[in-house]
């Protein structure tokens, strides 16, 4: 009863409303102006300004913890910093943010400041480095996308549950509940809604659990064969494998009709298809799935569509073959973590096909080894990627949140290509990208020196010169040849470092890369990005100018 309180949530200007009585097993209920439920601070205005500021505090301790980690020459690299960041500051801006959103554009731009100031400890930069750049150097979008992608999520989770469900019928009714002229910021579900008005690809409506089967105790276990999983790579024991299975087939399943499935996604259109063929009875089907589907569900409705042929075959056994191995463990797992209904419908007709007196049973193998059925599967699901009619299946859970991380890239890359005129960044990452390509240097301060290059944002007076004092301004050029002294003039132009230049291109030569600023960054050009940031390093000390980036 001591944590019961009630709260009169309100607009900020409208009358004040005197507190009616309230009484809980013969208690009088405390009204109170705020409350935290379930971790979340709420006011009575649902402005949110209280959970924030909490939230700003909590996250200003998370800073301390990432100086105190942070060395020079020791502690933690930038790719441990980055994971702490992940872990301790970026799960506390995440927990309620689908809710908090709706909070005024001032307050949610404090978040911002700690989301900078974060990834200037993780990464070494300077001041200047703005933190659009901060976020495509370190593959962390910008919080208010963040926001909506979990927003998105949630939404796509919630899809799945049944009409009467509350969190459902929020949802739904959320479409007309808002009106601007009493509220300033719309609530989280309009917000979905409004999104999915202005981009009608954005389909957050997931498959939801059907429970076709009545009887799933009946089940069988599904007879699979996963002997080739130990037989070594295909890579190096190719033909090996491929005269294996063709003797097993041969021996073992020499009786079976063999039934060959496959999947095809194509990556850069977005499209995926699945095949069966059937060599000794003549049958070929495919067909292409809705854009989106992942290769998962491509082979799963291949292996349930081979199932229901057997039944209308005379014949008793028969053997589907598949180099899906993920398929088949999700067959062979009585809790399948994704595309539930596809496996239980698959169950389902593996047992209708036993009931009649079939024997139906799996192998493995390795895709690629040239094992004709396998090919003539996979060329007839590339085909029907070309296709134009696509069957209907509804996208689950992980498809969907593929397709909104995906559209959140979108809208990050339109943000970044905006900067492409006013950072040096964007030359060699124009790509916005959530997985680094490249490992962090161990020694803290050398790979200051590389995120600074990279960024261009460095102490030299061609990145900070408004910020120095009157008497530094007076010496921005070289002072060797007199003329502005940039980076691409360190690194390309100057004179007076040939002999330590020459040796930098000899070492750039010998890994077949570029030795010029800023296209020695470019891992389009470069493969060794590694060994370049050593040549870097090397390069620095010898002009002794490491003090000066």
């Amino acid at each position: 009863m001591v944590k019961t309180v009630a709260i009169l949530f309100s607009q900020k200007r409208s009358r004040q409303i005197e507190p009616p009585t309230l009484y809980l097993n013969q208690q009088k209920v405390k009204f109170t102006t705020h409350t935290v439920f379930l971790g979340a601070i709420l006011d009575r205005h649902l402005s949110w300004k209280l959970h924030i500021n909490n939230l700003i505090e909590r996250c200003r301790q998370d800073l301390n913890l990432l100086r105190h980690i942070k060395g020079l020459k020791w502690g933690a690299d930038q790719d441990t910093m980055l994971k702490i960041y992940r872990t301790v500051l970026r799960s506390k801006l995440d927990y309620a943010c689908q809710a908090y959103d709706s909070a005024e554009q001032p307050l949610l731009k404090k978040l911002d400041t700690i989301q900078y100031k974060a990834l200037r400890l993780c990464t070494g930069t300077l001041t200047n480095t703005s933190l659009r750049e901060l976020q495509v150097f370190t593959g962390e979008p910008p919080l208010k996308f963040r926001r909506t992608e979990l927003l998105l999520k949630y939404a796509a989770r919630i899809s799945t549950l049944p009409e009467h469900n509350p969190s459902r019928q929020a949802l739904n009714k959320s479409k007309v509940a808002f009106r601007p002229k009493w509220v300033k910021q719309p609530p989280a579900f309009h917000r979905v809604h409004k999104l999915i008005q202005q981009n009608p690809n954005l389909n957050l409506q997931a498959e939801t659990r059907l429970y076709q089967d009545p009887y799933p105790w009946r089940n069988a276990k599904p007879k699979i064969n996963f002997q080739l999983i130990g037989r070594g790579s295909k890579k190096d024991n190719q033909w090996k494998l491929l005269t294996h299975i063709q003797e097993l087939l041969n021996t073992q399943y020499k009786e079976y009709t063999h039934i060959y499935t496959d999947g095809s996604r194509n990556q850069k259109e977005n499209k995926t298809a699945a095949a069966v063929v059937v060599p000794s009875k003549h049958y070929k089907v495919k067909v292409r799935l809705p854009d989106g589907c992942s290769i998962f569900t491509a082979e799963l409705w291949a292996i349930n569509h081979a199932i229901n042929w057997t039944l209308t075959q005379s014949q008793i056994s028969h053997l589907i073959i598949s180099d899906s191995l993920s398929a088949l463990q999700a067959i062979n797992s009585t809790k399948p973590t994704s595309r539930a209904n596809l496996v239980e419908d698959t169950l389902y007709s593996l047992r209708k096909s036993i009931d009649q007196g079939r024997n139906i049973e799996f192998l493995w193998v390795p895709s690629h080894i040239q094992l004709q059925g396998n090919v003539l599967a996979d060329q007839a699901s590339n085909e029907a990627l070309d296709t134009n009619y696509r069957i209907d299946i509804r996208y689950c859970t992980h498809e969907i949140s593929s397709q909104i991380t995906k559209f959140i890239n979108n809208q990050w890359q339109k943000q970044w290509d905006e900067l492409s005129s006013h950072t040096q960044l964007h030359s060699i990452q124009n790509k916005v990208d959530r997985h680094i390509k490249w490992k962090s240097l161990p020694n803290y301060r050398e790979n200051h020196l590389i995120n600074r290059l990279r960024t261009g944002k460095t102490k030299l007076y061609s990145s900070i010169g408004k910020y120095l004092s009157k008497q530094q301004r007076n010496k921005p050029n070289c002072r060797y040849c007199k003329l502005p002294e940039t980076l691409e003039h360190i690194f390309n132009e100057c004179p007076f470092y040939n002999a330590q230049r020459n040796i930098f291109r000899n070492q750039q030569n010998k890994i077949k890369a570029p030795h010029t600023y800023p296209c020695f960054f470019k891992q389009k050009h470069n493969k060794n990005i590694q060994t370049t940031h050593r040549n870097i390093i090397d390069y620095l000390q010898q002009i002794k100018k490491s003090n000066d980036i």
